[in-house]
């Protein structure tokens, strides 16, 4: 399920502070605005992703409801000169999979030729198939 969740980027003495303001509060429900930081903006919200992702995931765990999202409009009465207002879009399933290094099992049929070869090598087909997959997908 894709979620398009709010967050609120704070410039301060050069750094981009940021936090979900769902998600990243006090126990009075007042905002958290440096929950993450970067000292770019992608920095910044590459980090606020993976707290969220996080905090998601914790909610899914303990079958706690996702809090109804902000929208735009709530949010800009709360923001002052220095913030600014985005949205990450995440494929919840997808990013939990990739925090829990969740495993899938694939088949792959090879000719028998190569797969004794590669046995015979002893290359990790499992390790080999992810790099490669890796490499194509232009991912770490």
């Amino acid at each position: 399920m894709y979620y398009n969740v709010p967050i609120i980027i704070t410039k301060c003495d050069g750094v981009y502070y940021a936090c979900s303001p769902d998600f990243n509060k006090f126990e009075d429900g007042s905002i958290d605005y440096h929950v993450t930081y970067g000292d770019t903006i992608d920095e910044a919200v590459n980090n606020v992703s993976e707290v969220i992702v996080l905090e998601m995931n914790d909610y899914v765990n303990e079958n706690i409801e996702i809090p109804r999202l902000s929208t735009f409009d709530e949010l800009q009465e709360k923001v002052g000169e220095n913030q600014i207002i985005s949205f990450v879009r995440l494929n919840l399933e997808y990013e939990i999979a990739k925090v829990k290094q969740a495993l899938k099992n694939k088949t792959v049929v090879l000719p028998v030729w190569l797969d004794i070869l590669a046995q015979e090598q002893k290359i990790n087909f499992s390790q080999l198939l992810q790099q490669a997959l890796k490499e194509e997908l232009k991912i770490k």
